[in-house]
């Protein structure tokens, strides 16, 4: 009997990395929603940061070292990590110390998520795998988990304590299995050099300041902020794109590759950020845990245990041709309500699959400094992820304020609360117009590698 139990927190401990890596990025999300009055800038101001710190972080660190070692970003994400699930922990009693827990669990989640990955590729190059396919019953045990404690209807601060308390110990089990890795190795010497890239410490401070006005007016009710976040982001943008043109030359992969990357990035903002969005604004909040996040969590994991087999089963077709498929047909199936938890799905495990071949891609074509490819990947991701927070605020603006001039209208929409007819209406034309966007994003993607493949690599 005592073995059986040290067996199983024994397998069940290893897919904590596993875990925190892939719910990082979403249940914090909706823990500190949940705060949120829309009314109070306490109340608001832990989503903001966490949402901030997530899309901006990963631009702080390439900017403050592009040479860190993907071993002890991963130590650092693990233990900033745990320390924001303490300070959330402790939040129930102290509401002061939300701000800080965001600030921590932000930036994990930013660094996870990539460093995870890059060292799991180091290991596997040696001949370690930490997740194996036996281990995925355990994984899945605690994603449910989350879910069922998120979905309890508990006080929002009771559940906030509940869910990082839970997120604590597998913080400290993930730091636990990491010390365990046979080729694990901590090397501060490699920031010593090149340790300031001003460029992306430009771009994330830009950033950090749009996505600030943009989440505080969006939850506070303030048109003026959004306003300006909005211009701003279309200024940035703008000369963003002057100056890749100008460095065109000195990128290392195909641009198909690169563009399938940040359209990647926009279907990851539209699968959390709209579909939150009109998931709570068409069927109340509470609806966000078993019809956004249940169908991600059900999705990756397929993703992780189907995905190579959907990419080698059709052997004369090639993988972009079978990534960029399922992406279109998630999206049009996402279109009608009978299919909307079905397309929803299916898009969370075509994002996620295709996430896995991109981080290979580019794991592989950029192999200098170690574990930067990965690195690259998830910055431009997060860049395309931003320009669909963007866009999606700026279409949501235009359809209220052409149609309806309502200003309290597009506030409500934009706070997560259920809305009127007219509301979901407007909800479901900027469905229309976003699918039809990334559609359009996806066959252009898929045009531009049929005329420039790339060339097939040992994997």
């Amino acid at each position: 009997m005592l073995t059986s139990i040290k067996n199983f927190l024994k397998n069940f401990t290893t897919t904590t990395p596993f875990i925190l890596s892939n719910t990082l990025i979403i249940v914090p999300y909706l823990l500190f929603l949940q705060l949120s009055d829309g009314t109070t800038w306490q109340s608001v101001l832990p989503f903001v940061l966490f949402y901030t710190f997530r899309f901006t972080g990963l631009f702080l660190i390439r900017g403050l070292s592009t040479q860190l070692e993907s071993f002890t970003l991963l130590m650092a994400a693990f233990l900033l990590g745990g320390l924001g699930s303490v300070s959330g922990f402790l939040g129930m009693l102290f509401p002061g110390a939300y701000p800080l827990a965001a600030i921590l669990l932000g930036l994990s989640a930013s660094w996870l998520t990539p460093a995870n990955i890059t060292v799991n590729y180091q290991e596997a190059q040696q001949g370690f795998h930490n997740m194996t396919a036996k281990k995925y019953p355990f994984a899945l045990l605690g994603l449910l988990g989350l879910f069922w404690l998120i979905n309890q209807d508990f006080p929002a601060s009771v559940t906030v304590s509940l869910v990082l308390a839970l997120y604590g110990l597998f913080f400290v089990a993930a730091y636990h299995t990491l010390r365990h890795y046979p080729h694990f190795e901590i090397n501060f010497a490699s920031t010593s050099k090149n340790f300031i890239a001003y460029r992306e410490l430009v771009m994330f401070a830009i950033f950090f300041l749009l996505l600030l006005l943009l989440r505080s007016g969006r939850l506070l009710f303030d048109s003026g902020e959004i306003d300006i976040a909005l211009i701003g982001f279309i200024l940035v943008f703008t000369i963003a794109i002057w100056l890749l043109s100008r460095k065109k030359a000195s990128l290392q992969l195909p641009f198909w590759l690169n563009w399938l990357n940040f359209v990647n990035g926009m279907i990851g903002n539209f699968l959390f950020l709209f579909i939150s969005l009109y998931v709570s604004g068409t069927k109340g909040i509470e609806a966000v845990a078993s019809q956004v996040y249940l169908p991600y969590v059900l999705g990756m994991v397929a993703a992780m245990v189907l995905g190579p087999l959907y990419l080698q089963h059709l052997t004369k077709v090639a993988p972009v041709s079978k990534l960029v498929f399922g992406l279109c047909l998630s999206l049009l199936l996402i279109i009608w309500p009978a299919t909307f938890l079905l397309g929803f799905a299916l898009l969370c495990f075509f994002k996620s699959t295709t996430s896995s071949w991109l981080n290979q891609q580019y794991y592989q074509k950029i192999s200098f400094p170690a574990g930067s490819g990965v690195l690259a990947k998830f910055s431009l991701q997060n860049k395309g992820s931003l320009t669909a927070q963007f866009f999606i605020m700026g279409l949501l603006a235009i359809l209220v304020f052409g149609f309806h001039g309502d200003n309290r209208l597009f506030l409500r929409i934009l706070s997560s609360q259920g809305v009127s007819s007219s509301g979901q209406q407007i909800l479901n034309d900027c469905l229309l117009v976003l699918v039809g966007l990334l559609l359009i994003c996806l066959a252009a993607a898929w045009f531009l590698w049929c005329k420039n493949p790339l060339p097939k690599t040992k994997t």
